[in-house]
């Protein structure tokens, strides 16, 4: 029993890159919009690729790709 509960706490806790998701919710193109205006567009992308990696900064342009869509 001991056993199948470390093994279910491990599981649970390790990340996952199958529940990453395709697309950024509103909350997360909010924040990165927010950094964006407060350091500027380079600085913020710059430290999302530093800090988080590549993937990071393809959420954020994706975020940055639909506002130009929207105001189209």
């Amino acid at each position: 029993m001991p056993k199948f509960f470390v093994l279910s706490v491990l599981i649970l806790l390790l990340p996952d890159y199958s529940f990453a998701q395709n697309a950024p919710d509103p909350m997360q193109c909010q924040q990165i919009r927010q950094a964006a205006a407060q350091y500027g567009f380079a600085a913020a992308r710059r430290h999302a690729l530093m800090t988080y990696g590549p993937e990071a900064v393809k959420v954020g342009d994706q975020c940055f790709a639909k506002t130009r869509r929207a105001r189209r």
